[in-house]
């Protein structure tokens, strides 16, 4: 759940820092606070680290690792457990504070112990062994608070540029914490730093507190409940082949990423023991080495990584750690042998220098380069178990994974103590140094290839997703995108599973499309062959030629062979057309002759060109409607003031073939005949054109948007053209067509504002959504609902007012039916609203559930509601949504509206000054009630009606004026004298002469 506090607009400077860094201006106070947070704890984090670490070498020595390592692992899953048991018994808030002083107020009894320790070894010995315990709890929960709160405060758009932002505090602490460790160990001395690492874990604690009450809509005072299982129940869990082939190279990934780290601490940890006797030593050492580290890590993560991503692509970037570690431990091992260069260095100090540098880049690489793919991984993944795998992963694999280590590190040491029992101790030592140097090289290879059968299955799985529409092509990684596409073209697969391929090439990578597909034409089938052909023909390169040769030679399909034909003038400028004059003879197939007529009226001569418009011409008026379509197909090789297209198109407009026509549309848009625009915006009205005239405006892109906009903007325009109007907008995808859509959708109502809403959230890659919360944010989002739910207690105040006790009849019912009709389309669009803020899964499968006749999936919706949403009007929404009274509803909206009841009149009168907000039948509905019951309504409100776009609410007003006023009507007749629909003129020339006949009498 996620929140926003409305709060004063900030400043110029502030708002140009915000743009610097990405953020919107509602989102600058909570990412600063949780970068305070994630600072201050990190600092004191640090600080303990740093400490605790030299304590436990000086006590237990590196040795000692491995079981804590195997401690780590149990200890991990318990306070998972311990965590996810507070979320579901106590509210956020006192979780928060519950960790806080979990995390601060043992440390002063460590302290405490430490101090009594020098006058008892065993206590001193077992304090620091639980302390460098407690340690890795502390990251745990530390982790768990970060992340919940994080989850909590931004909705999943938010968190992808606030958490790079907030993520930084971690390296800002690793600066602050390494420069500062050093002076605090000679003013306070090691032991008294964990109560200053106590005091910053408390500092960062009260921040979180603070967060947490001065956003408390993100943080309900109700325990949070796990709904993933309510959730998932909407979607199924498919799990086929290709996701198992991905999955398991995954875990591999991580717990090999896991095993190394712990491999490099061990080995790192034991040569400081070995170099530094001393425990301050030890701990200012690490204290400089982490503020040198963050200062290189800052500068990775801000400069570097994301670019190096980019660059490299995902899995080169995943590799490029373990190729970094495999290849300085080799160059250790190597050095030590040989000693090159004659430099005076022992073993000793060539392993030392050597596991030192492997830190280094492990760490830097690690929380740079592979914590910024992290999410890259997890994406092909259906979003029904993405999270739960990704909490496997994190939650199961990898504290197994450290645990398993920590024994495995054990028995390699105690196999290695007997094989080196017989050498000098510094020498075992070196030896067993050495072999786990030798070890991580190992290792760091296998890691480079799991990350490679990683990739070989990444893919195939990213294209389903992408096929699937869960996928947004720009996390899209090309380099092995464009291998998988190469392995499913040359593999004996389905034409169906060939086809996707090539076209999310298309898509993706359409400018080297020809690279791929051209040396395989004449492998492909025919229809794959067109296909090809035609992505090919967007981008024509001299460099393909030849493959497009070989495949006219193997002599495939006329439309595959015009094609060919086309691609081979289009790719070689300089070549002559007379020589295609042959092709214009009537007995060529029409596919191929219209291809060489087209050509020819492209590049040829002047003596050329008439005879490719005689040949034309004969096409364009043949009487097999093939012909004539592939005729109007070549019209756009025509120039723009021939006199052919002058002639012709008016009178193939109206040709009888609906693919002509079709035909026809798509060359008025490629010529950019502006003058025919008009005949795109008609073929809208006919159920044959519409997707050719759509296609059309789509391809004349930003050139169509006035057009577009003028006919979306139309409220005499029947919703479906409107409809198909901001469709085609939303195809468009422009920025500029983007912004219109958001345009109209801030100025729309009721249906209007459904259907910009359906259309915005299907732009790709969410741009939609995107857009229309950099024009309103989240507030503006808040007011939309707030909006629906106002006028949904108009609607409920106005069904007990008009209850069928109090009025009975057939116009009655109506109005009550449709009262009931707005109701559901108003909950309809606080929906739509909320996917512009929450996600879609689980808006969605709470919608499911509340759809549901059963009371346990009412139940469930509501549950999922109250763990997704965090609105101002969150607790109304919730209470009006259970199957209860409308009075009671009507209670809980008491803030919105004081309702208070009246007369039936007075109800209907009140409810049609908000008849700008009601939909047109309820608007019908009341007039049709007002004449049965022979109540007056304003007369304002029955001027505006007459105006009204819909023809059964004139109808209806007409209908009321004829009992209520004669006169008046009388009076208006001659306006709507010519009115457009037939049935109102029809009702306009009845009453015209009843009246007369009235008024004569």
């Amino acid at each position: 759940m996620k929140a926003t506090k409305s709060a004063h607009p900030p400043a110029g400077w502030q708002q140009q820092l915000l743009k610097i860094v990405n953020l919107r201006p509602e989102e600058g106070e909570r990412t600063f606070l949780m970068f305070v947070f994630y600072t201050s704890t990190s600092v004191g984090l640090l600080w303990l680290e740093q400490c605790t670490i030299a304590l436990f070498l000086e006590h237990f020595g590196a040795e000692g690792l491995p079981v804590i390592y195997m401690a780590s692992a149990l200890m991990g899953s318990g306070l998972g457990i311990l965590y996810s048991w507070l979320q579901n018994n106590f509210p956020l808030k006192q979780v928060f504070v519950v960790i806080a002083l979990l995390m601060s107020l043992p440390l002063l009894i460590f302290r405490t112990g430490l101090a009594f320790g020098e006058l008892n070894m065993f206590l001193l010995v077992g304090t620091v062994f639980v302390l460098r315990l407690w340690m890795d709890a502390e990251e745990i929960l530390n982790d768990l608070n970060s992340q919940v709160a994080a989850n909590q405060l931004f909705n999943i758009r938010e968190i992808k540029r606030t958490y790079p932002i907030i993520s930084s505090g971690l390296l800002v602490g690793d600066v602050l914490s390494g420069f500062s460790l050093p002076i605090l160990l000679l003013l306070i001395g090691l032991e008294n730093v964990i109560i200053a690492a106590a005091a910053m874990i408390l500092v960062g604690g009260l921040v979180l507190l603070y967060l947490s009450n001065r956003y408390k809509q993100a943080f309900p005072d109700t325990p949070v409940r796990e709904i993933e299982d309510l959730q998932t129940s909407y979607a199924s869990k498919r799990t086929n082949t290709t996701l198992k082939q991905y999955i398991l190279p995954l875990f591999a990934f991580f717990i090999l990423g896991e095993l190394l780290f712990l491999l490099v601490e061990f080995q790192y940890l034991g040569e400081l023991e070995r170099a530094y006797p001393n425990t301050e030593e030890i701990a200012g050492f690490l204290g400089l080495f982490s503020g040198v580290l963050g200062i290189f890590e800052l500068a990775t993560q801000w400069f570097v990584s994301s670019r190096a991503v980019e660059r490299l692509g995902v899995f080169v970037a995943a590799m490029f750690l373990p190729i970094s570690l495999s290849f300085l431990g080799l160059a250790t091992i190597i050095f030590d042998v040989s000693n090159v260069g004659g430099v005076n260095l022992d073993s000793a100090k060539i392993l030392f220098f050597g596991v030192i540098v492997l830190k280094f880049f492990d760490e830097l690489l690690r929380y740079t380069l592979i914590a910024g793919i992290e999410p890259f991984l997890f994406q092909p993944l259906p979003t029904e178990i993405r999270n739960s795998i990704q909490t496997q992963v994190q939650g199961i694999a990898e504290p197994l994974a450290t645990g398993l280590t920590g024994v495995g590190i054990l028995a390699t040491v105690w196999i290695l103590g007997q094989l080196f029992q017989s050498l000098p101790a510094e020498a075992a030592r070196q030896a067993q140094g050495a072999v786990f140097v030798l070890a991580i090289v190992a290792f760091s290879i296998i890691w480079a290839i799991s990350a490679l059968l990683l990739r070989q299955s990444y893919i195939t799985l990213l294209v389903q997703s992408a096929e699937q529409g869960r996928l947004g092509f720009g996390n899209v990684d090309l380099k092995p995108f464009r291998r998988a596409v190469v392995e499913s073209l040359d593999q004996d697969t389905s034409d169906e599973d060939k086809r996707s391929c090539i076209q999310l090439l298309e898509r993706i990578d359409l400018p080297n499309a020809g690279e791929i597909l051209a040396p395989r034409l004449v492998n492909l089938s025919p229809s794959l062959q067109r296909l090809s052909m035609d992505v090919m023909l967007q981008y024509p390169d001299a460099i393909y030629l030849s493959h497009v040769q070989r495949l006219i030679e193997t002599k495939p399909g006329l439309d595959v062979l015009a094609l060919a034909l086309r691609y081979i003038w289009l790719a070689q400028p300089e070549l002559e057309t007379h020589t295609l004059k042959p092709y214009l003879n009537e007995r060529v197939d029409p596919m191929v002759r219209g291809t060489a007529a087209g050509l020819i009226l492209r590049r040829g001569t002047v003596g050329d060109r008439k005879d490719a418009i005689v040949s034309l011409e004969y096409m364009l008026t043949a009487n097999r409607e093939q012909e004539r379509v592939i005729g109007v197909q070549a019209l756009q090789e025509v120039d723009e003031q021939s006199e052919l297209l002058q002639f012709y198109i008016p009178v193939l407009l109206q040709d009888d073939s609906a693919r002509v026509r079709c035909a026809l549309l798509k060359a008025i848009a490629a010529k950019r005949l502006t003058s025919y625009y008009p005949s795109l915006l008609k073929g809208l009205y006919y159920r044959s054109t519409r997707e050719a005239a759509k296609q059309a405006l789509i391809k004349l892109n930003d050139e169509a948007i006035a057009l577009l906009r003028e006919v979306g903007e139309d409220i005499r325009k029947p919703d479906y053209i409107r409809q198909q109007s901001w469709s085609a907008l939303a195809e468009i995808g422009t920025e500029s067509a983007i912004t219109c859509l958001v345009q109209q959708l801030l100025t729309s109502w009721g249906t209007a504002r459904r259907n910009l809403l359906r259309t915005l959230q299907k732009v790709p890659g969410e741009h939609g959504i995107e857009a229309v919360l950099e024009a309103i944010g989240r507030s503006g989002v808040e007011a939309l609902i707030e909006q629906e739910l106002l006028l949904l207690a108009q609607t409920y105040a106005a069904e007990l007012d008009l209850a069928e006790t109090i009025v009975q009849g057939r116009e009655a019912n109506l109005l009550r039916a449709a009262l009931k009709g707005m109701q559901r389309d108003i909950f309809d669009r606080c929906f739509l609203i909320m996917k512009l803020i929450y996600p879609f899964s689980s808006i969605q499968a709470a919608i499911l559930n509340l759809n549901s006749e059963s009371e346990v999936s009412i139940a469930l919706g509501l549950e999922i509601l109250d763990n997704t949403i965090d609105l101002p009007q969150k607790q109304i929404f919730l209470r009006i949504l259970e199957t209860r009274p409308i009075q009671e509803r009507l209670t809980d909206m008491r803030e919105l509206l004081d309702y208070q009841p009246v007369a039936a009149s007075e109800r209907l009168r009140h409810l049609l000054e908000f008849r700008h907000f009601l939909s047109d039948w309820t608007l019908a509905c009341c007039f049709h009630l007002a004449h049965e019951q022979r109540w007056t309504v304003s007369r304002e409100a029955a001027l505006v009606g007459l105006s009204h776009p819909s023809s059964f609410v004139r109808e209806a007003i007409l209908s009321y004026l004829r009992a209520a006023s004669p006169r008046t009507c009388l009076e208006l007749l001659p306006v709507l004298q010519d009115d457009p629909d037939p049935l109102v003129a029809a009702q306009v020339d009845r009453l015209k002469m009843e009246l007369n006949y009235i008024s004569q009498s």
